[in-house]
């Protein structure tokens, strides 16, 4: 059973972690360039993984090989806007069921989201003068109090934020990638001894595409 437990502690971690990517947008407005704009503004814009990995300290990974989600630019300034809960998972069978996430455990995984996420451009201080697109620019994620909840076949439940909104920062390269390399991603977990229930943090890496390509324009 300690070979479980140590499986299971551990696996909590890396689920933890990878519920934080989850995803792929932000929550912040432009601390400089105070009238610079989404470009495009007012337009749906379609963020996509196709493999997001979470590693715990004990050395268990979580896999997830489809991560989506969506939202649509306001129509003037980078204020934040709203996206859909994103989903986690490995893609779906032909009937359009989704099929969990797999972890190196031996476990898999079914994520649930829910709530108001939310997405934001950070504009690379002092670019005023460069031309767009730039390096330096961020996405914001704010995931909401428990907007993400992982139930994974040993009966753990891993519940992302539980103790308010969480918020996740990746580099954007101005065109169409944002990668994620988070660390301290807060979840608590509930379920049987071998769960080690209690708070844990983990690390997450992700690279989202957005569709069409995201950008800020004065």
């Amino acid at each position: 059973m300690s070979g479980v437990t140590r499986k299971a502690g551990g696996f909590a971690v890396a689920v933890a972690a990878w519920l934080a990517l989850s995803v792929v947008l932000a929550s912040a407005t432009s601390t400089t360039d105070s009238d610079d704009h989404y470009k495009p503004a007012s337009t749906l814009i379609k963020a996509k993984s196709t493999k997001t990995v979470a590693t715990a300290a004990s050395g268990i990974t979580l896999t997830c090989t489809n991560s989506t989600t969506s939202g649509k630019t306001p129509a003037t300034g980078l204020g934040v806007f709203a996206t859909s809960a994103p989903k986690f998972n490995d893609g779906y069978t032909s009937t359009g069921a989704a099929k969990p996430c797999t972890d190196s455990a031996g476990g898999t995984d079914v994520i649930t989201t829910s709530g108001t996420w939310r997405v934001g451009f950070i504009d690379a201080a002092g670019d005023e003068t460069v031309s767009e697109p730039n390096t330096g620019d961020r996405l914001k994620i704010v995931i909401p109090q428990g907007g993400a909840v992982d139930h994974n076949s040993f009966g753990c439940v891993i519940t992302l934020a539980p103790s308010a909104a969480f918020t996740l920062v990746g580099a954007y390269n101005d065109i169409s990638k944002v990668t994620f390399n988070v660390k301290n991603v807060p979840a608590s977990v509930s379920g049987p001894s071998f769960c080690s229930p209690g708070t844990s943090t983990g690390s997450f890496q992700a690279v989202y595409t957005l569709s069409p390509g995201l950008s800020d324009a004065s």
